[in-house]
């Protein structure tokens, strides 16, 4: 018996994101890989086969978003990563990734769901608030909040519109563009709510 070839296993995936890392067009997946004091950042070509390009130790990582600078850009330049109780980013250089801060971030608590929208602004949702944030000047625009006793526990969202789940079971829908943020409306389902996911309807959130 002859071994021909071996592959590094990339699980278990806690989380993962499609980011141009050189800038030519091709793709190249990112995932938080492992768990708990394994966990690690793996970045590796999108294709037949798998090649990993590099490999970061992150233990603890919950989740992994990817940023641009603009919401116009073509290219990413950020890697939010979510932690237990923290947040940090991550900047893509020419060849290298670099540790940075988004200045209107909250480092100090865990994101739940970034991304860019319309009006050329960046969202960061925590349990205890949605930030919408300047992507030219990366300060905060506008903040807000469910309420005093209310945390979010799950959220996604499109360029135009973020959906937040709060206690559980309420849901709901926030129009995030033109440096606003604006609560539509809620919806109180009878059982917890476990996993949202927002497409654009209508025209309304694309890009």
């Amino acid at each position: 018996v002859e071994v021909l070839e071996s592959f590094t296993n990339l699980g278990p995936i806690q989380d993962f994101c499609v980011v141009d890392l050189e800038r030519q067009g091709q793709g190249q997946v990112v995932t938080c890989s492992g768990t708990i004091k394994d966990g690690s950042l793996r970045v590796v070509r999108n294709g037949i086969g798998i090649d990993e390009q590099a490999q970061v130790e992150l233990p603890g990582i919950k989740g992994l978003w990817n940023l641009r600078d603009s919401f116009d850009s073509e290219f990413d330049q950020f890697l939010v990563q979510s932690f237990i109780g923290e947040t940090r980013v991550l900047e893509i250089g020419d060849d290298e990734l670099g540790e940075t801060e988004i200045e209107g971030f909250d480092h100090s608590s865990q994101t739940i769901w970034c991304g860019n929208v319309k009006g050329d602004c960046l969202v960061q949702v925590t349990e205890k608030s949605l930030r919408l944030v300047s992507a030219s000047m990366k300060s905060l625009v506008q903040e807000w909040s469910p309420g005093e006793s209310e945390r979010i526990t799950i959220a996604s969202g499109n360029a135009e519109q973020v959906v937040v789940a709060t206690g559980g079971s309420t849901m709901v829908l926030l129009q995030v563009s033109d440096g606003k943020v604006v609560e539509v409306g809620r919806q109180t389902s009878a059982i917890e709510i476990s996993c949202i996911n927002v497409s654009p309807l209508g025209g309304l959130g694309a890009d």
